[in-house]
């Protein structure tokens, strides 16, 4: 089970990305390491808002480092 949650997109995630048309193409745009980042960053993600911040991160273009270093 750990295996196949490891690879599946976070419903949060995948639930804000398709109310987010540019965030959803950014992510389809981004190269392997970057999607797992972020999913990496989204399975750790502790709120909505957090959530809300990282898609928004994602539609504005920013790479995981950048929307960290806000």
């Amino acid at each position: 089970m750990k295996e196949y949650e490891n690879r599946s997109m976070p419903q949060g995630l995948a639930m804000m990305l398709a109310r987010d048309e540019a965030a959803m193409q950014n992510f389809a745009r981004m190269d392997e390491e970057s999607r797992r980042a972020v999913l990496d960053r989204a399975r750790k993600v502790g709120s909505r808002a957090e959530m809300r911040q990282l898609v928004s991160g994602i539609a504005a273009g920013m790479t995981e480092g950048q929307n960290d270093a806000r």
